[in-house]
């Protein structure tokens, strides 16, 4: 049993976080299993917090007023949500219907509700899930949807992890000159889990042809190929051989609208 305190004070006390004797004026509010208290938080707004279903309780935050919750405990668990301090963010699955693979998407809705995500839902059959997440930290997070895919599938599945302000930023971002970009037959965007290192963004960019152009921008791979894809030599099997780890492609048109589909 770990406990999680709701504190009320003007300002913040000294002390062990993990102790709730160290806060003279902190208020014990409820017990709860499997939730953390943290630290102290500055907030200015209210927050829901839904346990077990539909037990709720609000908190009502003052100057300094909530704890934060250790959230890879918390959304592990499934047994509680914060509400108000939610991110949009989006899976793209790697490969999960391909090699004789099918999975519905009704049940992939299902998992990774089961995974203590809301607001669930997935845009065509090609391994894309749009949901809301309170956990900042995308690795982990990856992580554990892998897992759980894993345990229920029998079978791995990359997962890269962007939120919806990433995202927006991918789709704004010019890689290349305009002219090319709207000369070109196919554009493709690549998803890492982890930016490349110079040696590996060099030997990527050595795979350039006369009618590919790539560039390396953070965790994204951008391929823009002049002629129809299927005349390039290219490939994800390709840049993933090169790079020694998993990628991901989407077109273009796909991510745009993946994007207003988050931003809406």
């Amino acid at each position: 049993m770990v406990t999680l305190f709701y504190l009320s004070c003007e300002k913040p006390h000294s002390g062990d976080a993990e102790d709730p004797d160290a806060f003279g004026g902190g208020n014990l509010h409820k017990t709860v299993p499997k939730v953390r208290f943290n630290r102290l938080w500055r907030l200015r707004k209210t927050f829901t917090l839904t346990l077990s279903g539909d037990l709720r309780w609000v908190f009502s935050a003052g100057r300094y007023s909530i704890v934060q919750i250790l959230m890879q405990e918390v959304v592990k668990s499934g047994i509680i949500y914060i509400m108000g301090d939610n991110v949009r963010t989006i899976a793209f699955l790697r490969a999960i219907n391909v090699g004789g693979h099918v999975v519905k998407m009704d049940h992939l809705c299902e998992l990774f509700t089961s995974f203590g995500l809301e607001r669930v839902k997935t845009f065509i059959a090609s391994g894309n899930v749009i949901f809301d997440t309170p956990q900042k930290s995308g690795g982990r997070l990856a992580e554990r949807i892998e897992n759980g895919l894993e345990a229920d599938l029998g079978y791995r599945v990359a997962t890269f992890i962007r939120t919806s302000g990433e995202l927006r930023a991918i789709t704004g971002y010019q890689p290349f000159p305009p002219a090319e970009m709207e000369a070109a037959s196919a554009f493709n965007i690549g998803f890492l889990a982890e930016e490349p290192d110079e040696g590996s963004k060099q030997k990527l960019l050595g795979l350039q042809t006369d009618i590919d152009r790539l560039h390396v921008d953070g965790r994204e791979i951008y391929w823009l190929c002049q002629l129809k894809q299927s005349q390039s030599t290219l490939s994800n099997a390709a840049f993933e051989k090169t790079l020694g780890r998993p990628c991901t492609l989407r077109g273009i048109s796909t991510i745009r609208k993946i994007e207003k589909l988050i931003s809406s």
